[in-house]
């Protein structure tokens, strides 16, 4: 075996002489999301192994940055290697990922079997002084939606079932949370598609047993308005243990917005500096 003196040297007997350079490198960069950018930065190290080759004589100059460390060519019979530990920082961000792309999948599946479960049931609820069952609410929301003036943030007029029954949108849903659906097109008010998003932000829906959110098995009525959910609370515990940056992941969940979650990291080190967020929403219940 060799002494580690010898493994110092190269064939010729000359030492090895090394340089190495630090860099920060953006491995995910989005100002595009509707909570402020999100920023994956690692310190990457990029280290130059030096040979004086056979003359043992070094005549390749010494770089003064990375850039010129990756692409400088050897003088005379010099050797040189270069390496980088940028693809272990890749992987190591990418495990992280993909434990958010579970943590993902698991909300939105949790969160689809909920709402399936609450619109196909066959129990009535309670809900605006009126018993009904919960698919007949999204039907009826649905069509006064479609009757609402943006506006005046009143209803035109009562709508129609196709039984033929008389719909009082006005004192069955909210009016201002209808109007908070409210988006401005080429300058012309207009209700937003997105049916979803009003739906489930009735606040008269909140209290209706089995009500679907995004908070997993959390008892809806005793969370905060804005909370930050135990992994357990998705069944995510497992994944999050997994984490390489030791379970810095944050569920947020805000109660004004049932149908989404955010998974948020904040990490920082010698190594890091993670300003990261990823939203959450889940399936528009008319596409059930």
């Amino acid at each position: 075996s060799a002494s580690p003196e010898e493994l110092n040297q190269d064939p010729w007997g000359s030492d090895y002489q090394v340089t190495t350079f630090n860099e920060d490198v953006i491995l995910l960069a989005d100002g595009t999301g509707s909570m402020g950018p999100s920023s994956v930065i690692a310190n990457v190290t990029t280290f130059g192994l030096f040979s004086a080759g056979p003359d043992r004589v070094r005549q390749t100059p010494v770089p003064g940055n990375v850039t010129e460390l990756k692409f400088l060519t050897p003088q005379g019979d010099d050797i040189i290697r270069v390496f980088s530990d940028f693809d272990a920082m890749n992987r190591t961000w990418n495990r992280a990922y993909e434990i958010d792309n579970t943590i993902e999948d698991v909300a939105i599946k949790n969160y689809t079997d909920m709402l399936r479960t609450f619109i196909n049931s066959t129990t009535p609820v309670t809900y605006a002084g009126r018993t009904m069952l919960p698919g007949d609410i999204l039907a009826e929301y649905s069509m006064c939606l479609a009757d609402f003036n943006v506006n005046s943030s009143t209803y035109n007029g009562n709508v129609r079932r196709a039984d033929g029954t008389v719909i009082s949108c006005g004192s069955a849903y909210s009016a201002s949370v209808v109007a908070s659906c409210a988006e401005r097109v080429n300058g012309q008010v207009v209700i937003s598609p997105e049916t979803a998003s009003c739906w489930m932000r009735d606040p008269n829906l909140m209290g209706v047993s089995g009500y679907p959110h995004m908070a997993g098995n959390s008892n809806l009525a005793a969370l905060p308005q804005v909370s930050s959910l135990a992994p357990n609370a998705l069944g995510v515990e497992h994944e999050v243990a997994r984490d390489p940056f030791g379970g810095n992941v944050v569920l947020e969940f805000d109660k004004t917005k049932p149908q989404e979650l955010v998974i948020r990291r904040s990490y920082s080190d010698d190594d890091w500096n993670i300003n990261y967020y990823r939203e959450i929403v889940g399936i528009d219940p008319t596409a059930l």
